[in-house]
């Protein structure tokens, strides 16, 4: 149980670094950062589709059908590579259902810090629930971040990493307390 809350926390951890970096890289960069991820999904999609097809291929049993739709797959992730304008309209969408998902594990941790008795977990909780509202703006008003929104939508990226960090250090902090405590008990 132990191991298995220090790999969620490493986790947690490294998605609220890289949040944050990416925050920055959209303020830094703006419209040139759009491209930049277009092509970064498509490589992604791209690789992951080769692999599953290799993986597919080289099965004794391999079906005809998955080779086909891993080579839909890589042809997808190959156009997206090639041609990341299209693609671009949906980035603030694809950010904000990254920022839903980050506000809902904070809300996560939050609730696992009201477990160990967290003096601020309503604060945590609060920046769970601002997230997820952040990633519903995000999705809804996706046409302006496009326009004039790529500096906030850094920000709040920003803004959603370093909360992140926050709350799972706080509940981080919070365990090792708890555990220190209940070894004095026994």
């Amino acid at each position: 149980m132990k191991e298995k809350l220090k790999e969620i926390h490493f986790s947690s951890m490294t998605v609220a670094i890289l949040t944050i970096i990416l925050g920055i890289l959209m303020i830094a960069f703006r419209s040139g950062m759009l491209y930049a991820l277009a092509r970064i999904i498509g490589a992604v999609i791209a690789i992951v589709g080769i692999v599953q097809l290799i993986r597919n291929l080289t099965d004794d049993a391999h079906i005809l059908g998955l080779t086909v739709l891993y080579i839909v797959i890589t042809a997808l992730g190959l156009w997206m590579l090639a041609f990341p304008k299209p693609i671009t309209n949906f980035i603030p969408i694809v950010i904000g259902i990254f920022i839903i998902f980050h506000g809902a594990d904070t809300i996560r941790m939050s609730l696992r810090g009201k477990e160990v008795k967290a003096p601020k977990w309503g604060l945590m909780l609060f920046s769970g629930v601002l997230s997820i509202l952040i990633g519903l703006i995000c999705i809804v008003r996706s046409e302006w971040f496009l326009s004039a929104g790529m500096v906030l939508l850094g920000i709040l990226l920003i803004y959603d990493g370093v909360s992140a960090l926050f709350v799972t250090g706080k509940v981080s902090s919070l365990e090792r307390v708890v555990d220190s405590t209940a070894k004095d008990l026994d």
